[in-house]
């Protein structure tokens, strides 16, 4: 397909599925890209202003893991499906928070030792 299209109907799931499987409809498939663009243009500007004196600096504690993760949704499939909702809690992994994580490479990994 020469573009991506949000479904959110049963008519529109019916013209993009394939043959062997139903296409999930997703209403604001979209809204679970923006935050992953706004921490991405973050993490862009604090590269970019890295010898500036600017009061962003504070957030140079905050973001400062090579990886993040972030989590739109309780995936019955998936190993987070039993994740509590986020309420207002602070402990444990969430739906909606951010987590950065450090992972350790490996030098007989294929992707890591690259």
């Amino acid at each position: 397909m020469s573009e991506n299209r949000e479904i959110s109907s049963n008519k529109d799931s019916l013209k993009y599925s394939y043959s062997d499987r139903p296409m999930p409809i997703e209403p604001g498939l979209s809204n679970d890209i923006s935050p992953i663009s706004f921490m991405t243009v973050k993490l862009a500007i604090m590269e970019l202003i890295r010898d500036k004196s600017t009061t962003l600096h504070s957030l140079e504690d905050d973001l400062n893991m090579p990886y993040y993760l972030w989590f739109n949704r309780r995936d019955p499939m998936s190993q987070i499906k039993d994740w509590h909702p986020l309420e207002n809690k602070v402990d444990g992994m969430r739906i909606l928070r951010w987590y950065g994580i450090d992972l350790k490479q490996y030098m007989n990994c294929s992707t890591c030792s690259k």
